[in-house]
């Protein structure tokens, strides 16, 4: 057996002994863990592996945590483009239809009787609930990477709760204006500006409720197929 083999084995059980659970962790750190011991032996061609392996085992607990904390920002930066994509391009126009179904409810039952917050924050637990139980009946395989992706979830939740209490305020400040100066006429500016915020509010709830049980699931496929053609660290 060479030496390239005897290192990826010595590598497996260190591993194993850290008694990592995660599947995708496993992976990530054993990757690292071979850059970094092949990194040493370049920089020096008479240093054995075993002894790079040995000089880095002070290094193996911080790497694990940055592997853990690049995976963690990776997954937010996933549920950020989730935000971004539902409310530019085409699903700008979605978000712009749905506002313009907002402003006929809200011309009819009048700017001053409508319960922006209260139903915004039933909205928001409602999409809460049904999201996490849309995960529970898809049981996807609770690696790393998901895990991290579903603490994440809650976050176009309340960014997107933040952002329609954000235009409501502003609506009401605008409609108080706007009442003190008595141009009524002007009301529908602060219908539409609430319009608009219930627009983006409902589009990033629909996708969220959407796209994040599709997003575990396409990982979990992925870890699955890794693990059927071997790729893997040793038991």
């Amino acid at each position: 057996m060479n030496q390239r083999s005897l290192m990826h084995q010595d590598i497996d059980m260190i591993i194993s002994n850290l008694d990592i659970q995660q599947y995708d962790l496993q992976i990530e750190l054993k990757d690292h863990l071979l850059c970094m011991i092949e990194d040493k032996m370049d920089d020096d061609p008479e240093l054995h592996y075993a002894d790079a392996i040995l000089m880095s085992r002070y290094e193996i607990k911080a790497l694990i945590r940055d592997i853990m904390n690049t995976i963690n920002e990776d997954r937010r930066q996933d549920v950020f483009d989730l935000i971004r994509e539902s409310v530019t391009g085409h699903n700008f126009l979605i978000a712009i239809s749905i506002a313009v179904i907002a402003f006929v409810i809200y011309n009819g039952m009048g700017f001053l009787h409508a319960p922006h917050y209260p139903f915004g924050a039933m909205f928001a637990v409602m999409t809460y609930l049904s999201l996490r139980w849309r995960i529970r009946r898809l049981r996807p395989d609770m690696s790393y990477s998901n895990k991290a992706l579903i603490r994440a979830s809650s976050i176009p939740i309340i960014l997107g709760t933040a952002t329609l209490f954000g235009f409501a305020y502003t609506a009401e400040f605008i409609h108080d204006i706007l009442s003190s100066w008595g141009m009524r006429s002007l009301y529908i500016l602060p219908m539409g500006i609430v319009s608009l915020g219930w627009g983006f509010f409902i589009k990033i709830l629909i996708d969220t409720r959407s796209k994040v049980p599709f997003l575990l699931d396409q990982q979990s496929r992925v870890d699955q197929a890794l693990k059927r053609i071997g790729y893997r660290v040793s038991e």
